[in-house]
């Protein structure tokens, strides 16, 4: 019931939307008034087909606490069906926004295109985004150089004073679908998921207008898709990020969730190859929240593996151990590293490290320094000493042996280090 009503609800809204843009879309003047009826009617459609979702979600989210209580389905099930639903409504109501921010955009775009059909503003808000992270790295101003206004004038839009004065009266009526759409966005960043392309696009579509006459919101929204799209600037983000340097909300939202699709996409990967791994023992084993539909019988087919080595600097998924064990070493030079890699030389029957013909290890201080937890060091510091003359008193006997343990301390400390750089230089 609740699928129908959403059906129904989407059906009714497009069929509006179609009846509006036969009414708008004939090249006919647009001004401010012109401009504010279309947005209340579109407001009140929106409105009503908002609620037909709100209704389909509070009848799905009902269904599900009755199945919880009568036991057909455990607490996990249900949180995975209230995830979806949630996720569901979340699609519908961006979807809703997405059409709006299209249509509006189609109406002023033909009205104005004369004025702002020939500006390339994809091409002037990454021009921007790169004076201002070069101009951040050589000054360390962060705060000037990501001044909206600054910004504007160095795009150079090039509207007529009288343009950009309408286009701006347009804008105000705009902003609030704008925020709406930016919440949107925002809550499913927060609920960990990728934003769909549709709703992502939407919310552009809107930031475009208000970026053509200089929000700062708008602009900052168009950096955060530069940001997200481009490998460069993602680096050089985050950098400044590690710096502790100021970034706007919404241009360090952009790489933040390039990051979060990465790790989702990881931790997928991860919870399949679990699943397909207990299936293959026999286990049978469903773990909750996990879904296994789509992906080959082979866990992982499709995805490069390292079964011949290498070395590797570039963040990347990929299967492990698939053809056999396998060893992954940092290569950062921490005790950490050396004890794994003198593990992996004892797998391999490495001499000297197992104990061969020829050891590779063959002092104490390198048997010290190869990390395996296991070896002690037993030195014997027992010395004798001579005095001539008459018998030496207590605190002198004392005063000669610090004296000797100091040297011995010294002399076993430059032992070690010598022999240790030769080792693992």
């Amino acid at each position: 019931m609740a699928e129908i009503q959403n059906a129904l609800a989407g059906a009714e809204y497009d069929a509006n939307l179609e009846l509006m843009k036969s009414e708008y879309l004939t090249g006919g003047a647009l001004d401010a008034d012109s401009f504010m009826n279309m947005q209340a009617e579109l407001a009140e459609q929106t409105a009503a087909a908002g609620e037909e979702y709100r209704k389909s979600f509070v009848m799905a989210a009902s269904n599900a606490g009755i199945m919880l209580r009568d036991g057909t389905v455990d607490q996990t099930e249900y949180d995975r069906m209230m995830d979806e639903f949630q996720t569901n409504y979340l699609e519908q109501i961006g979807e809703i926004q997405a059409k709006v921010a299209d249509f509006q955009n189609q109406v002023i775009r033909e009205q104005y295109a004369d004025e702002i059909g020939g500006i390339d503003l994809n091409g002037k808000i990454r021009e921007q985004m790169g004076l201002s992270l070069y101009n951040i790295g050589a000054t360390g101003n962060s705060a000037l150089n990501w001044d909206a206004d600054l910004i504007y004038k160095g795009m150079d839009i090039g509207l007529e004073r009288s343009d950009k004065a309408a286009l701006s009266e347009l804008w105000e009526e705009m902003q609030p679908q704008f925020a709406q759409q930016q919440e949107t966005v925002r809550q499913f960043r927060e609920a960990g998921k990728a934003v769909p392309e549709s709703i992502r696009q939407g919310m552009l579509d809107s930031a475009a207008i208000g970026a053509l006459v200089g929000d700062q919101e708008a602009i900052y929204a168009m950096m955060g898709e530069e940001a997200r799209n481009n490998p460069e600037y993602q680096a050089m983000l985050e950098d400044l990020q590690e710096q502790g340097t100021y970034i706007p909300e919404q241009i360090a939202a952009g790489i933040r969730e390039n990051k979060l699709v990465v790790q989702n996409a990881v931790m997928e990967a991860c919870n399949v190859g679990l699943t397909q791994g207990l299936d293959a023992v026999g286990l049978g084993v469903k773990l909750p929240g996990i879904k296994t539909a789509g992906y080959a019988a082979s866990p992982g087919a499709d995805m490069p593996g390292h079964a011949d080595g290498g070395i590797f600097t570039v963040p990347h998924i990929a299967r492990f151990a698939e053809d056999g064990p396998e060893a992954a070493i940092p290569l950062d030079g921490s005790q950490n590293a050396i004890d794994l890699w003198v593990k992996t030389g004892e797998l391999l029957g490495m001499d000297g490290l197992s104990g061969g013909a020829e050891p590779l290890a063959a002092s104490v201080e390198e048997a010290a320094y190869a990390g395996s937890g296991d070896v002690v060091i037993q030195v014997d510091n027992s010395r004798t000493i001579q005095f001539n003359g008459g018998a030496p008193s207590k605190d002198e006997i004392e005063d000669i042996l610090d004296d000797e343990n100091e040297k011995f301390a010294r002399l076993m400390e430059t032992y070690l280090k010598n022999n240790r750089r030769v080792s693992f230089s």
